[in-house]
């Protein structure tokens, strides 16, 4: 099998799922020394790009690619 026919079905049949973390954060103080800060930061912080938030948002719970590309009408293919 062609590597990317075989790279386009591990992609298309993986199971994915919204995920995020807490990051600690360190800010410098006055003496130019870092402390921890006491809130920590979601990561990730930034919003998904536009072009991609539409299927980011059908990752509520774990699911595979294609049926999030097929219910979206994003082809499946290559061509």
């Amino acid at each position: 099998m062609p590597i990317l026919i075989y790279l386009t079905r591990l992609l298309l049949y993986t199971r994915f799922v919204k995920t995020y973390t807490q990051q600690k954060v360190f800010l410098r103080d006055g003496n130019g020394v870092f402390q921890p800060s006491s809130k920590p930061r979601t990561y990730p912080a930034a919003a998904p790009a536009p072009s991609v938030q539409s299927v980011y948002a059908q990752f509520e719970r774990p699911r595979k690619m294609a049926d999030i590309l097929v219910e979206l009408g994003i082809p499946t293919t290559l061509a």
